[in-house]
């Protein structure tokens, strides 16, 4: 990634769009990563967090 542009376009086969750039790719690891910490922190105290 450092040598990469977050404007750098990535290609896959699976992707129906095909065109995610680098900067979407990251924003949606860190989503991502935020949504399944919550669920985790819910199942461990109970407590519902914001969704």
């Amino acid at each position: 990634m450092a040598a990469a542009s977050l404007d750098d376009v990535g290609r896959h086969p699976g992707n129906r769009s095909g065109n995610a750039n680098l900067r979407w790719m990251l924003i949606h690891l860190v989503e991502e990563t935020g949504r399944h910490a919550d669920i985790v922190r819910e199942l461990l105290d109970g407590a519902k967090g914001y969704y």
